[in-house]
């Protein structure tokens, strides 16, 4: 409240519109065509959902594992689905929430509370360590966080990675100083790191603007009609039936889907002027027209016959481990639906370590617990170390009951954002009859890789 004159001034200048991906006519236009699509997470299911409304029926989704959703995971073992890869769903998820309602999956607001946890006090978001002991400089951060708003709205909101500003490859640490939004930058921090992302020293400005400042909108409206920050909830969705709800829906439409079955070749032949595209898989190989990737690029390099620029571009993809885990814990205080982010500022980035931790009334003493880790972390030694930073951070009795560990927020540097990937990955779109879908082309949250393979096929497969 004592910054709300700030707020409700500006408001207004984040209430823009974001910018409609504009859907183009595209070269595949016959609906009869065979399409093979790799990957039965959030970006091939809607590919999927996009080229069935366009009349496409001959589809075919090769999934490895036993079910559908990817990283979008709801365990159900018990009275209400516990996600362990995909919180929430944003007011501005305009692609998943449209799925929702074409499905008929229920959604409802979110009401944990979000607080930060900081030694052995917890606040607040909106009463954190990191905003009390900015409160004299974050009138003016917030006045440039709007000009941060105007200047790149159109990069921010944008769908896709290509075609950027040069300024938002620099790291977000320069950024936010370049800036001036250094103190809202830090009072985001753990609400960031919780949400499995990554340094703002090493990681390029783009990326946390891509979550940042949409909060940051909901946020001020919140703060402007009285309600607390902790609570921008009212802007936030859950799935009582299990976020992966809307992927099972999808699926259920496709005439084949295969489950636990490893694309172990895709080897692409041209036929005249078009390809023929023959996938190994499951001990059989099957012939089709057009192909739509949806696994992690990298792992590409094991079983496509990749040209040297695509292997070039795939190989520049890093990402970290973030470590999810239904842990059984007793934490002193009322025990109300909550989101708890730990904020160790003396003990930053020495992975692995707790992040965040969400609790749910009907479902105590069961958390779900977030960890970061390092690539190739050793699974014991990241639950042993879990075990620890609990016991220090007051949970007593803690016993872990499941562990899911992703491979998550891939991304690329800054150089390389100054190299020119994005543009040069947009270059190899419908090159040899293959499509490319996934976070890295847009964000890592379910929006932004189900908005991204919604334009893609919008753009491509359009009659």
């Amino acid at each position: 409240m004592k910054l709300q004159i700030f707020f409700s001034l500006f408001l207004s200048l984040l209430s823009l519109t974001s910018p409609a991906s504009a859907s183009q006519p595209g070269a595949d236009h016959d609906s009869s065509m065979r399409i093979a699509i790799i990957g039965a997470g959030a970006a091939g299911l809607t590919a999927a959902h996009e080229l069935m409304q366009l009349g496409y029926q001959n589809i075919t989704v090769y999934e490895r594992n036993s079910r559908i959703g990817g990283k979008v995971f709801s365990y159900r073992s018990g009275p209400v689905p516990l996600e362990l890869g995909a919180f929430w769903a944003g007011i501005d998820y305009s692609t998943v929430i449209d799925l929702a309602k074409f499905y008929g999956v229920d959604f409802i607001q979110e009401n944990a509370e979000l607080l930060v946890r900081s030694g052995d006090q917890t606040f607040p978001l909106s009463e954190s360590v990191r905003i009390e002991k900015h409160l004299a400089t974050m009138p003016l951060a917030i006045l440039h966080a709007n000009w941060v708003a105007l200047r790149f709205h159109r990069d921010l909101y944008k769908v896709g990675l290509n075609n950027l500003d040069p300024e938002l490859f620099q790291n977000f640490t320069s950024f936010a100083a370049k800036y001036k939004i250094e103190p809202i930058a830090d009072a985001f921090r753990p609400f960031w790191i919780g949400c499995g992302y990554s340094d703002y020293a090493t990681t390029p400005a783009i990326y946390v603007l891509r979550l940042m400042m949409p909060i940051f909108s909901r946020s001020l409206r919140n703060i402007v009609s009285y309600r607390s920050m902790s609570h921008f909830t009212d802007g936030i969705y859950r799935f009582p039936t299990g976020y992966v709800t809307i992927f099972e829906r999808i699926a259920e439409q496709i005439a084949d889907v295969r489950l636990n079955t490893a694309v172990s070749a895709v080897k692409r032949v041209q036929d005249g002027e078009s390809w023929r595209i023959r996938i190994t898989a499951g001990g059989r190989v099957d012939e089709f027209d057009r192909l739509i990737v949806s696994a992690d690029l990298r792992s590409t390099m094991w079983f496509m016959d990749l040209s040297l620029e695509e292997r070039n571009l795939f190989s520049r993809i890093m990402s970290h481990q973030y470590n999810l885990y239904l842990v059984d814990a007793e934490l002193a205080g009322e025990q109300r639906d909550k989101m708890l982010f730990f904020d160790e500022p003396s003990n930053e980035f020495k992975k692995p370590y707790l992040v965040a931790a969400l609790s749910r009334q009907e479902l105590k003493p069961t958390w779900v617990v977030a960890q970061l880790a390092d690539q190739g972390t050793n699974a014991s030694d990241a639950s042993e170390k879990l075990l620890r930073d609990l016991e220090r951070n007051n949970f007593v009795g803690a016993r872990i009951k499941e562990t899911v560990s992703w491979n998550y927020f891939p991304r690329v540097s800054s150089a390389d954002l100054a190299d020119g990937f994005y543009d040069k990955l947009e270059n190899i779109q419908g090159v040899r009859g293959t499509y490319f879908v996934g976070s890295i082309f847009n964000f890592e949250t379910v929006e932004s890789t189900a908005s991204y393979a919604r334009a893609l096929v919008r753009r491509w497969w359009t009659h």
